[in-house]
């Protein structure tokens, strides 16, 4: 476990001497900012089931969300309560300052929810979300708010929760 916080805390430290620029800031902040609350996950929802006409991917988008919000947010991160790694390394953060734990990334989570059930689904969203979804979980490193295995972990939780209930749904 120390060589996973050794490589953890040092990646992060990494990011932010060689990556750390005022135009990825904006970049990583943006896409961030469309993870809040999963909203652009639920927007995506609402195209699917309205415009697409796709219920059933739609159904299983939603309840992905559902499950995905329970387990990562109501049951693993109190559980694990793993403080962030702008707290552990002392670093000031530009974004609004995350009031839950780290372990795991709840953006993370819930964008490879999606990306699970899209995939099951085969949908023509399915590349342009993963892309999406990797760039909100690096954005979430870069912004200094979580760790590499906090935002593996959460795409992990997140991508099994949606490929099952996608098959359910299918």
């Amino acid at each position: 476990m120390k060589f996973i916080h050794f490589i953890d805390e040092n990646l992060v430290l990494f990011i932010r001497k060689y990556f750390k620029n005022k135009i990825l800031d904006f970049i990583m902040f943006i896409v961030s900012f469309l993870g809040n609350l999963g909203l652009i996950w639920v927007f995506i929802d609402i195209y699917v089931f309205f415009f697409a006409k796709n219920k059933p991917l739609g159904i299983a988008i939603f309840i992905s969300l559902i499950v995905n919000a329970i387990v990562v947010n109501a049951v693993l991160k109190p559980h694990f309560s793993r403080i962030r790694p702008y707290e552990k390394l002392k670093f000031d953060i530009k974004i609004k300052k995350p009031t839950d734990y780290s372990f795991p990334s709840g953006h993370t989570a819930a964008s490879f929810a999606v990306v699970g059930a899209l995939y099951v689904f085969n949908s023509n969203l399915f590349i342009p979300s993963l892309i999406l979804s990797l760039l909100m979980g690096f954005s979430r490193m870069y912004l200094g708010v979580h760790y590499f295995s906090d935002v593996f972990a959460g795409g992990l939780i997140g991508y099994i929760i949606g490929f099952i209930v996608g098959n359910i749904i299918i």
